[in-house]
């Protein structure tokens, strides 16, 4: 419906304008007052309910004469609903008696962008322009974005009990939480770390821990909300129990051209390209992941025994992360104004790439018989940080990356005058972002071996009885909904 200009005398002009273009406005209310001679002479009110667009150029100051379309009036497309009830014009359109998501009336919101609250859902144009609004903002700001995973990336959790030489260490901090005990450790350089990060990303914390769980880390890592403020994505609102990746085009509707990822997980992303894989960090012995989902797999050996509160893992990432900040921005300034969004998967990419440019490597006792190369995790990561895997030794290997003293492959190496390490060599380089010493992980007769069999076996078991313990206390949580939701049932039938 078109609202019309009545007013035939000479010299008006449009006043203030008294409602905001594209919003939801009620019948009555005022769109506009006019000026004849520079005085108010009147206003102009809406003929019903609806979403109001301003005609073009319409602004103060701006000459009108009669018959001037001055706005039309077009029903509300509920572009925002939060359990299913339009966040515009207050329609409930969940049909009477029928469940969450049962409507009455079709909506246009089908994006979830608010981490905490998943109930409330945009349209696919509001989104975009949200999500283009924040990449303006953040280009303008000179920053990127950061996902952050909890555990075992910045902090390690247990619900055990904990001995006396454990409490004595800094950084760590006892809570209850679902009537139990819980007590969590910082990673070494956590604060200052992610202090520094502020600067440079606008950070966002994404875990498999509960809400209340992730809310009460964020408690611990940001107490004045200064950091995350309210971007806390936990297992409640993520889409799928076994990847985050899901959720990525509802936080980032423009695309995922600014985030950057840092988890001690590599599967959970999809093996993602803009992932910094973290090694991961235990502090308390017999513990791991407590939040991991189910058949999620370690990516990079963990070193259970090594001095935990020695762990320079953050700081390293640190440095990673600024490089990747200050190479993504040197690049944005370099291209044309009307060029896209440059990735910095592209920069994660390239500087990651660097690392092992230019290594030939050849494995020896590495890779068990009967399972392929290209499908091993270890082949996956030379690759990944630019080396090139050859099968043989020949006069290009520049290193020959051995499981055993005293195979064929060491020899010849050895005959040749190349580098022969233990794999430890690949695992600090990876964990650094830069090419270690290869003295310092040269393959000898007393170099201790790769974990034996019986050891990996034990680990799987004990990795086994976790994940059931998870899914016993999903179970349970379950029931206990399921109970709560018959007794409100059978309250209201009262």
């Amino acid at each position: 419906m078109e609202v019309i200009f009545e007013e035939s005398a000479a010299d008006c002009t449009a006043g203030h304008l008294k409602a905001i273009d594209g919003t939801f406005v009620i019948k009555d209310a005022v769109l506009l007052e006019f000026k004849i001679k520079g005085e108010v002479a009147g206003k102009i009110k809406t003929p019903c309910d609806g979403v109001v667009s301003f005609g073009k150029g319409l602004k103060p100051g701006v000459a009108l004469s009669k018959g001037q379309v001055i706005a039309t009036m077009s029903e509300c497309q509920h572009d925002i609903v939060i359990k299913d009830m339009c966040g515009d014009c207050g329609k409930d359109l969940r049909e009477k008696g029928g469940r969450a998501g049962q409507r009455k009336e079709q909506a246009t919101a089908n994006v979830s962008m608010i981490h905490h609250v998943p109930e409330l859902i945009v349209s696919d144009s509001l989104a975009k322009k949200i999500g283009s609004a924040d990449e303006t903002n953040l280009i303008t700001t000179r920053k990127l974005v950061l996902l952050v995973d909890l555990d075992q990336t910045i902090i390690h959790t247990s619900d055990k009990p904990m001995s006396a030489d454990a409490e004595k260490h800094k950084d760590i901090t006892k809570y209850n939480l679902h009537s139990r005990v819980y007590t969590t450790k910082l990673r070494p350089h956590t604060t200052e770390f992610l202090n520094k990060m502020a600067a440079m990303y606008e950070m966002h914390i994404v875990t498999y821990g509960q809400r209340q769980y992730a809310h009460r880390i964020a408690q611990i890592l940001d107490p004045d909300a200064r950091l995350f403020g309210q971007r806390i994505l936990s297992r409640d609102e993520l889409f799928s129990a076994q990847h985050k990746t899901r959720n990525l085009k509802a936080l980032f509707p423009c695309g995922d051209n600014l985030v950057v990822i840092i988890d001690d997980r590599a599967d959970v992303w999809q093996y993602s390209e803009a992932l910094i894989q973290i090694k991961p960090y235990r502090f308390f012995k017999e513990v791991g992941d407590i939040n991991a989902p189910k058949d999620s797999k370690e990516q990079m050996p963990v070193q259970i025994e090594d001095d935990a509160h020695e762990d320079r893992v953050l700081e390293e990432i640190e440095r990673v992360l600024t490089n990747i900040h200050d190479k993504y921005y040197e690049k944005h300034d370099l291209k044309d104004a009307d060029q896209a969004l440059l990735d910095v998967k592209e920069v994660i990419k390239e500087e990651r790439h660097k690392v092992l440019d230019g290594c030939v490597i050849v494995f020896s006792g590495i890779v068990p018989t009967g399972e392929k190369l290209e499908r091993t995790d270890i082949y996956r990561l030379c690759v990944q940080f630019g080396a090139t895997i050859v099968p043989e030794v020949v006069e290009e290997v520049t290193h020959v990356v051995g499981a055993r003293y005293g195979t064929t492959k060491v020899h010849q190496a050895h005959r040749l005058g190349k580098n022969v390490v233990t794999v430890q060599w690949v695992y600090a380089c990876v964990e650094k972002w830069m090419k270690a010493d290869e003295k310092q992980f040269e393959l000898t007769k007393e170099s201790t071996p790769p974990i034996k069999r019986k050891f990996i076996k034990r680990m799987k078991k004990r990795r086994r009885a976790e994940e059931m313990r998870n899914q016993k206390a999903v179970m349970r949580r379950g029931k206990a909904r399921r109970e709560s939701i018959v007794r409100r049932w059978m309250t209201v039938k009262k």
